[in-house]
């Protein structure tokens, strides 16, 4: 979490250790140069932003990590913001004094999104979800009239816009739907599937060449679409290549 102020984030570690015991805080920071490297090491799933900070504001952070969080909840004592965080694809805007109810809603829909936990509204508690059972080589993409099964060889990368997931196939087509990058990448990693940036997943087995460049370089994939590679992820892929 990020605040330039102990009591603010105090009272967010409080309210987790009371209602989600399993929700582990990671790491705090009180800046943004602070919050841009702990981001860097710690790849936390849930992000608490407060706007203003000591050396910049929230935004700041989300344009300068090169890696982000699939669920930004911004926390603030400004109502003013919310356009602004809604641009930069905030998951939800909490308003100081944080309300319990507010924050009850805003963490149980965080949680379902990243599809790792299911809320119990009756109970303090958050669950497991352990009945899931995967289907080899497939993945639902959820569509207007239900689930669509993909045989994921047939997807070349996948790629994020804010708490969407655009697509791509082999057959040139793309499809938006309503699952996190993070949720693509859970389901897909042990199918040949690498996160090679914060928006970036993809299949290695399309991946076609590495281009050296600036940051970390770029991949070209089948069809023909070239995808930045992040300079944190460029070691991790560059080992992959070598140890194919």
């Amino acid at each position: 979490m990020v605040d330039d102020e102990s009591d603010a984030r105090g009272v967010i570690t409080a309210l987790l250790e009371e209602l989600y015991p399993n929700i582990e805080v990671c790491a705090e920071a009180e800046s943004v140069g602070g919050a841009v490297a702990v981001l860097e090491k710690t790849e936390a799933d849930i992000l608490f932003l407060d706007v203003q900070l000591c050396d910049g504001n929230g935004f700041d952070v989300i344009d300068r990590a090169d890696y982000k969080p699939d669920i930004v909840i911004f926390v603030t004592a400004f109502d003013k913001y919310a356009i602004s965080a809604i641009r930069k694809s905030a998951f939800d805007y909490l308003l100081k004094p944080i309300s319990r109810t507010d924050f009850r809603e805003a963490i149980n829909r965080a949680l379902l999104a990243l599809n790792s936990y299911e809320p119990d509204t009756h109970t303090k508690s958050v669950q497991l979800r352990n009945n899931q059972i995967p289907i080899a080589g497939k993945v639902a993409l959820p569509s207007l009239t239900g689930l669509n099964m993909v045989d994921t060889q047939q997807i070349v990368r996948c790629e994020a816009n804010g708490n969407y997931t655009v697509v791509y196939l082999t057959n040139g087509r793309k499809e938006t739907v309503s699952r996190t990058l993070g949720q693509f990448e859970k389901d897909l990693l042990s199918q040949g599937f690498f996160r090679i940036h914060h928006k970036h997943l993809v299949n290695l087995n399309h991946v076609l060449a590495y281009h050296k460049g600036k940051a970390g370089g770029s991949i070209e994939l089948v069809g023909g679409a070239l995808v930045e590679v992040s300079t944190r992820k460029k070691p991790e892929l560059l080992q992959v290549f070598q140890a194919s």
